[in-house]
């Protein structure tokens, strides 16, 4: 079993420092994407970083863990991944 899955495993069990542990797992991934996103948004990317949008979007992600519990990194990502589409298009309504 990988430290993933151990994360995971104890997410789902309940363990609030496991979410935290989450995040970190997806920081990478989710500045990656906010950086490959950020320019379709002109507006957005006029006002933005990728690390604003990254930030953002890692507490909307850990906020999401509260009571989304992912069963697989695959999982985990693409919840990831929503959360930056669904910060990019606040910010352009915001904008």
């Amino acid at each position: 079993m990988s430290n993933l899955d151990e994360v995971l495993s104890l997410h789902r069990a309940g363990d609030k420092a496991a979410a935290a542990r989450l995040v970190e797992h997806c920081h990478e991934r989710v500045l990656w994407l906010a950086a490959r996103l950020l320019p379709e948004f002109a507006r957005v990317a006029r006002h933005e970083r990728p690390s604003d949008v990254a930030q953002a979007t890692l507490l909307d992600l850990w906020q999401a863990l509260r009571t989304t519990m992912p069963h697989s990194e695959r999982h985990l990502m693409l919840l990831a991944g929503k959360k930056v589409r669904e910060t990019l298009y606040d910010l352009a309504r915001k904008h």
